[in-house]
């Protein structure tokens, strides 16, 4: 390997990464010892080298003092300073490639190798190569060293020191008077020990680095310390200094046989003076074992050497600091041989900004060329950290101190808590960082160790700590404003313009530039890190922490933001309070439901109209709409005395849509006027407010919507609402909680005086239901509510709907009005299982018994005996339920009481309340007896069952259920059948196409499609309600299918049909159908036919409803529950209700299919499916209590819902819906009942047939052993 120069603090070596080295710059010696000998003598030797175990020497300071130049000569003296600076790293690079060439020409193994030594004071200082032959002697060598020194020593140029501008003052060696002669031989001189300052190209630790990598003999090191006169052989005859690779091995005559002899390499830097001779270097293969041993046990050396030279450094690089904080605090107040402007003599000298510095060098810099994306980042991190925290140093180290010294100096010119006020928590945030990059730089030192070349550890843990920032950020604008309050103080004024022009010597920059790196700071993070994951494959352990760093400073950052923008809020809010004229009220009228109050934006509107007042505000008055965080002001209305619902709207919940038209009209506006309006709705205002533009509109929506506090999917013009408003009627109060359209809706809590209405609300019906509390009710009630047309509140409970509990004693005091009493001797049957029952029994006296068959004509057993109270014949009392489903039989003599069913009908009719209740707690009896039936399997058979004949009786019915579907032909023959006759349409009707589609409105209804051959019919089933339309195609008026669907006019009436299924050949059938319906009209019957017809339908139908009518839903009852219900979509696995989940809601599954599945102790099992049309949720509805199991989407399915709070408050408004909807809800119940007791008949009857097979096999088995034997 070829050597390299060696970089030691007076050597000429090249440096690493074109940074300057100690040696080359005398002149920043002399700063150092200048500084340092000022420091002494101010601080009595207060800093000493705690590194070092002698103190340096002394030095005195040359007295040579350049003359003060004039502001056009300093300009040009900085001119030719930065040339001969560009010039210098010009050169080191060029130094630098010329030692790599070398280098990578070098041979490992010692064939060619060559020695050279480059000495160099200065980038003007001439240099001597030297290259040892075998064919001069080692004197003559010495003396030809000795020689070009001795010619260069009294001719050469030197530098003695810095004038007061930083330019190096040159003088010829032989010009130098004995004191100054003295001076540099002295500071030149071996064993002089000084602490370098730190600039911007000159950095601590770059010495130590070329030094570190630097492959030269150290006995060579030795001689270019102490820089004398190179002796070759007193090199080659040290006994303890070790081989390194550079130097020649000599290999004793009798192993060189077979060895090569070297080739001369010479290194010419251009200089005249080269001397070029061969060095006997000989290797034969029997030695590379040893040399390559060598090498190795060399290079950890180096390593152990890298590593004490890194930690000196580290010593040397916070004595620096120490350094430069001490002279910064204790830097004299004028520098004589230094002005700025205007003759204003500088704080601080360059030097003392310069020790500031945080460049320290790191290892991971030592491979910086063979970087890729990833590792320049890493060091982009570390690297602008330390200017980051440099700037945090300036500020707090001269700013802060410096501001601090002159309020104590002012004389109360200057208020120290002023100055506070504006650096607030500075050196918090410099701790904070200045530990960040000793972490940063600690890891980069130690990059190349395994598993260390990470960095998002230790941003993951600082992350975190990034919180005062958010304090900082806060007071940001109040502190810039601050700032140029300040500077009408003259002492303030003075002192700030001292500083700037002292530290801009450093940078260039000023106090607001500093001041702003903090703010700039965290989202400079942000970026770095996005950078870094970017380069940073997945896999690598340094992934995850970088995203979890990422995550936690855009955090930091967000919340730092956040600061700034209430900080910047906060001014332009306390300029418009400072208006008074009710301005002033703003601070807290209206009253702050949102935490504080923030300005957003102020808006010049060209005009706006009140609707409600009916006024219209334009014309030159200067028209302005304030933005806050919390509501919307417009100007024009603010006064002392008006209220704040007068001229504020919340924009929690308000609304905002595009002014149309036809709006504009109605309200009799300016069309040209009001063409870029916006209309904005509050819960007692509503406002046309007319912009400039449509630019200007648009940025006041976005910006609005951002405050608005929206549910996901939501924007300004539709959608529910939330929040808090005070009404401006005091019969109102205060309500918080939903809103939809700027009324109440929703789960919310109004306050009236000392009422509470806790409950929910809904805005068409302008009703709720829940609990009151408060006032003349002196304990928590359910009842229900609703508003007058005078926006009073009014409690609806005459009717007692929301009594909980069984029938009282009252209850059926009212029900036996009517009753007679009926005597049954023992085992007389009054209710026959089968037939219809036409009264309602509760028994006085005696015992009753339940007796029921299992299958047709079979024996009967007995279910249960009950005593006195028992009310029997209830079931009769739901309108379908035509026949009974047990016997009933006296058990001993008994007394009834009877009441017919028809007078039943009659009595509830005029008591909602009664008959609510009477079918609320008939519907819970069965949900309880189903659930019981649902955890009940058929028992398993023995063998004294009932007769063959039996079983095979109970068999074949079975089979008959079960039994193979007819073909499709017959079965779409009496499909179409079942539909002529459930649309009421004539037999000679074909069927074209059925196809599945949704019924466009404010529920999807979800149905199929049917087209005849001369009519389209569509069907639909929500929850019970079985919707039909029938238009004849020669009374539509318009048709068109595409891919929205079909639309469709008829009689003056749209209909819209949409995600109709193949509605390509939907199209290609009804499109020349509804065409030839139109030319070829057919003979239909007329109108006055159909209504003698449907007349006749209805009137039949009134006479058979007229008795079960209050308990029977009617069509209106179905429009009131289908207006409030909701259609939800869920996916695969979604689920629709969850197992101990509260809800209070019934749903239906429109499309799709969803499994019944319950946790056991063994895991979830499955209990069965529900398909389309499938209600449920209706027992946990009545009971109100948790489910019993979950419902699971198993693709994707659509669901209508209806919540339970809507229906009690249906309840507000329609008092008699509550029995129908409850007789409604125990009709589906009994139904239920009924077809699972099948059910378990039909288990118990397949169990059977498969213990009698068996038995069979069993048996015939036996006979056949038996014929064997």
């Amino acid at each position: 390997m070829s050597t390299s120069s060696r970089g030691s603090p007076r050597s000429g070596g090249t440096p690493r990464s074109g940074r300057a080295s100690w040696a080359g710059t005398n002149s920043r010696a002399n700063s150092a010892a200048r500084l340092m000998a000022q420091l002494k003598q101010q601080r009595d030797g207060v800093l000493s080298d705690s590194s070092s175990e002698e103190e340096p020497p002394k030095i005195q300071e040359p007295r040579a003092v350049p003359p003060r130049l004039t502001k056009h000569e300093r300009r040009k003296s900085t001119r030719e300073l930065k040339k001969t600076e560009k010039e210098e790293k010009k050169r080191v690079k060029e130094e630098k490639k010329r030692a790599k060439k070398i280098r990578k020409e070098g041979s490992i193994s010692g064939i060619s190798r060559s020695s050279t030594l480059e000495r160099s004071s200065s980038s003007s200082k001439p240099k001597v190569s030297i290259q040892a032959s075998d064919s001069t002697p080692p004197q003559e060598q010495d003396q030809a060293v000795s020689d070009a020194g001795d010619s260069e020593s009294n001719d050469r140029e030197v530098i003695i020191g810095k004038d007061g501008f930083g330019r190096d003052i040159k003088k010829k060696y032989s010009e130098l008077t004995d004191e100054e002669r003295e001076v540099y031989d002295g500071k030149n001189a071996p064993g002089s020990v000084f602490i370098p300052p730190l600039d911007a190209g000159t950095d601590a630790t770059a010495e130590s680095d070329s030094s570190a990598d630097s492959d030269l003999d150290p006995s060579m090191e030795a001689v270019t310390k102490s820089e004398a006169p190179i002796s070759a052989e007193a090199s080659k005859n040290d006994e303890d200094t070790p081989v390194s690779e550079a130097t020649p091995l000599v290999v004793p005559p009798a192993e060189a046989s077979d060895a090569v002899e070297a080739e001369s390499v010479s290194v010419n830097d251009g200089s005249a003076d080269t001397v070029e001779t061969k060095l006997p270097t000989i290797v034969t293969e029997d030695t590379s074992v040893a040399l390559l041993e060598q090498i190795r046990e060399l290079k950890g050396e180096n390593q152990k050497l890298k590593s004490q030279i890194r930690q000196k450094d580290a010593v040397i690089s916070s004595l620096q600091q120490k350094l430069g904080m001490l002279m910064a605090a204790n830097e004299p107040d004028a520098h004589p041989s230094k002005k700025g402007k205007k003759g204003k003599e500088q704080v601080f000298k360059l030097e003392t900004l310069k020790l500031l510095r945080h460049n320290k060098r790191v290892a991971m810099m030592d491979q910086e060329e063979s970087f890729g994306h990833r590792e320049r980042l890493v060091l982009e991190v570390m690297t602008t950290e330390q200017s980051y925290v440099t700037g945090l140093e300036i500020l707090c180290q001269i700013y802060l101190n410096k501001f601090l010294e002159a309020a104590k100096d002012s004389g109360g010119k200057i208020n120290e808590e002023d100055v506070k006020t504006i650096f607030g928590n500075i050196e918090t945030l410099r701790i904070i960082n200045q530990n960040l990059l000793k972490d940063l730089e600690e890891r980069l030192d130690q990059w190349y160790d395994e598993g260390m070349d990470k960095i998002g550890d230790i941003l993951t843990k600082w992350a975190p700590q990034m919180k005062p920032y958010s304090r900082f950020g806060g007071h940001f604008n109040e502190s810039l404003e601050k700032i140029e309050e300040m500077k009408s103080n003259s002492v303030w004024r003075k002192t700030l313009e001292e500083l700037d022009e002292s530290v801009g010597q450093l940078d260039g920059l000023a106090l607001q530039a500093y001041f702003i790196m903090p703010v700039q700071r965290l989202p400079r993070y942000v970026l770095l890190i996005r950078d870094l994951l970017k380069k940073t494959p997945p896999e690598h352990q340094d992934f995850k922490a970088l995203e979890e760093a990422a995550v936690e400073m855009g955090r930091a950052a967000d919340t730092l933001n956040e600061k700034i923008r209430e900080a910047e809020s906060n001014v332009h809010f306390f300029q418009i309070t400072d208006r008074k004229n009710g301005f002033d009220r703003l601070i807290t009228h209206p009253k702050q439901f949102r935490g504080a109050r923030l300005w957003i934006r102020e808006d010049s509107v060209k005009a706006l109209f009140n609707v409600r007042e009916d006024r219209l505000y334009s014309g030159k008055k200067k028209l302005e709409l304030i933005s806050f965080n919390d509501i919307l002001v417009f100007s024009p209305l603010v006064s002392k005395k008006a209220p704040p619902q007068d001229y504020h709207i919340p924009t929690a919940l308000c609304y905002a849509r595009i002014a149309t038209v036809k709006l504009l009209q109605r309200y009799e506006l300016d069309v040209e006027l009001f063409s870029t309006a916006v209309v904005v709705y509050g819960p007692q205002n509503q406002w046309v407010i007319a912009f400039a533009n449509m630019g200007m509109l648009n940025n006041w929506l976005k910006d609005l919507e951002s405050v608005m506090q929206l549910r996901p999917g939501l924007d300004a013009t539709e959608g529910i609402r939330e929040g808090k408003y005070e009404f401006k009627n005091d019969s109102v109060g205060v309500y918080d909680g939903e809103w939809c359209n700027n009324f109440l809706h929703g789960k919310g809590t109004l306050i009236v005086g000392k009422t509470i209405y806790d409950g929910y609300w809904d805005e068409k019906y302008r009703a709720g239901f829940g609990y009151i509390d408060g006032g003349k009710f002196k304990e928590t009630k359910t009842v229900g509510w609703k508003f007058t047309p005078d926006n009073q509140v009014k409690v609806v409970d005459e009717h007692g709907l929301w009594e909980e509990g069984e029938l009282t004693d009252r209850d059926w005091q009212l029900i036996l009005t009517g009753a007679h009493k009926v005597q049954k001797s023992k085992d007389e049957r009054f209710i026959e299982q089968g037939r219809q029952n036409l009264s309602l029994f509760r028994v006085e006296s005696g015992k009753i018994r339940v007796e029921k068959s299992t299958t047709p004509g079979g024996p009967k057993k007995v279910l249960v005996k009950l005593g006195p109270g028992t009310v029997l014949g209830d079931t009769s009392v739901i309108p379908s339920m035509k026949a009974a489903t047990a016997d009933v039989l006296a058990d001993e003599p008994v007394t009834l009481k009877a009441i017919s069913i028809n007078i039943l009908f009659g009595l509830f009719r005029g008591n909602p309340g009664l008959s609510m209740r009477f079918y609320r707690q008939m519907a819970r009896k069965l949900a309880t007896q189903l659930r019981s039936l649902h955890s009940k399997k058929a028992p398993p058979p023995t063998d004294d069952e009932e007769s063959e004949s039996d079983e095979e009786g109970v068999v074949k019915k079975q089979i008959q259920e079960v039994k193979p579907k007819e073909e499709e032909g017959v079965k779409m023959d009496a499909e179409t059948l079942e539909l002529l006759k459930k649309f009421e349409l004539p037999l000679t009707e074909n069927l074209i196409i059925s196809c599945e589609c949704s019924l466009k409105g404010i529920l999807k209804k979800v149905g199929v499609l049917h087209v005849f051959s001369n009519n389209i019919c569509f069907e639909s089933n929500v929850f019970g309600s079985s919707n039909k339309d029938v238009f004849l195609l020669e009374d539509i008026t318009d048709l068109a299918v595409d891919k929205k669907g079909l639309r469709l006019t008829c009689n003056k009436k749209k209909h819209q049909y949409i995600n109709v299924k193949n509605l390509t050949a939907f199209k290609a059938m009804v499109v020349p159908l509804w065409a030839e319906a139109l030319n070829n009209p057919t003979k239909v019957p007329t109108k006055k036919s159909k209504k003698a017809k449907l007349k006749k339908t209805a009137t039949q139908s009134a006479a058979r409803a007229e008795k079960s009518e209050a308990v029977t839903m009617l069509q209106e009852d179905w429009e009131l529950l289908i207006d409030g219900a909701k259609s939800h979509h869920y996916h695969a696995g979604d689920y629709i209700i969850k197992e101990g989940m509260e809800h209070l809601r019934i749903y239906q599954i429109a499309t799709g299919r969803a499994a019944i599945k319950k946790n056991t102790p063994n895991g979830e099992i499955l209990l069965g499916h529900l398909e389309a049309n499938s209600l449920f949720g209706e027992m946990t509805f009545l009971e109100k209590g948790e489910a019993t199991a979950s419902i699971i989407a198993e693709g994707p399915c659509q669901v209508y819902i209806i919540e339970g709070y809507f229906i009690n408050i249906l309840f507000v408004n329609h008092p008699a819906l509550a029995g129908r909807f409850y007789s409604y809800l125990a009709t589906i119940l009994a139904q239920r009942l009924s077809d699972r007791e099948l059910q378990i008949q039909r288990e118990y009857a397949e169990a059977k047939a498969k213990r009698r097979a068996a038995r069979k096999e069993r048996l015939a088995l036996t006979n056949s052993n038996d014929s064997k034997e």
